[in-house]
């Protein structure tokens, strides 16, 4: 019954690299066993193939399907940025 209720819930993956975390979002979802697929991403973004936005929908498209404390507990491992 829970799982059933929660696989209806969304999940917001926000962007605070350097803001409140001390790393890169893109290392914490290479992680979860995204390492080839992030570094093409940024490949193509550095090399201005695609824009900002296409990097975000491209990495929302690798997330899908992820359980939520897979990211949760890769993320709890970055530390904050002091202050």
């Amino acid at each position: 019954m829970v799982l059933k209720e929660l696989s209806s819930l969304k999940l917001a993956l926000i962007y605070t690299d350097c803001t409140l975390l001390n790393g890169r979002s893109l290392n914490v979802v290479a992680k979860l066993g995204f390492e080839k697929e992030i570094c093409e991403i940024r490949k193509v973004f550095s090399e201005r193939r695609i824009w900002a936005y296409e990097v975000s929908l491209k990495i929302a498209k690798l997330l899908k399907g992820t359980l939520a404390f897979k990211l949760i507990d890769e993320f709890d491992k970055v530390p904050l940025v002091p202050g």
